[in-house]
């Protein structure tokens, strides 16, 4: 039986291929032992079964050197099932950053639809949380077109007439990068059509 797993670190990737003769539990405990493999990496990886176990010991809130978490790497990756684990199993949602970003922020930035929906789920998560550019999770959603996480967040009636840095709306992002479905979601919103950009500009 061939499992492979690639596990990125660093700048490069290692191909981890074993017959799991002894089974996965011993395999996978001789790989921390020799520090070959870290909760991170199978975070990371997204192998929930792998994931499993690992955490008896394990801190889950550790950040390696790059300031990842284990529940910040599943979140990158868009593995629901590793993040719900994580989740139950005591992770901080609120105390973890990815890319100086809310974990529910990046999640709906990069539409893992899976993982919003297990985060809104959590009652102590903000859906106005900002980032540094003062954009909360509905604009990065609106920007990179993703309807589903869009159609999700109007379901819990986000804000959609807030400024980011630029004076810009949600509805200016989702036109600028011609998202039809998007814009044509935010019009049936209450939002602002004549609102104009730092540069002058109003969304239409």
């Amino acid at each position: 039986m061939d499992n492979s797993v690639t596990f990125y670190a660093d700048s490069y990737s290692t191909d981890v291929t074993e017959e799991m003769a002894l089974g996965e539990r011993t395999y996978v405990q001789e790989l921390v032992g020799s520090s070959f493999l870290s909760l991170h990496d199978v975070c990371r990886s997204g192998h929930v079964g792998w994931v499993s176990e690992l955490l008896d010991d394990a801190n889950l809130d550790k950040e390696d050197q790059y300031g990842n978490t284990p529940l910040s790497l599943a979140f990158e990756g868009g593995h629901d099932e590793v993040v719900q684990l994580l989740l139950e199993r005591g992770a901080q949602l609120n105390e973890s950053k990815r890319e100086g970003q809310s974990l529910l922020l990046w999640a709906c930035k990069n539409g893992h639809m899976k993982v919003v929906q297990l985060v809104l789920k959590k009652q102590n998560v903000s859906l106005e949380e900002k980032d540094e550019n003062k954009r909360t999770p509905i604009f990065w959603a609106c920007l990179w077109g993703h309807v589903q996480v869009v159609k999700l967040l109007l379901d819990h009636k986000v804000k959609l007439n807030e400024k980011d840095s630029y004076y810009q709306t949600p509805l200016h992002l989702a036109c600028s990068m011609g998202h039809t479905e998007v814009v044509q979601l935010l019009l049936k919103q209450n939002v602002e059509l004549n609102w104009k950009d730092g540069d002058g500009r109003t969304p239409l």
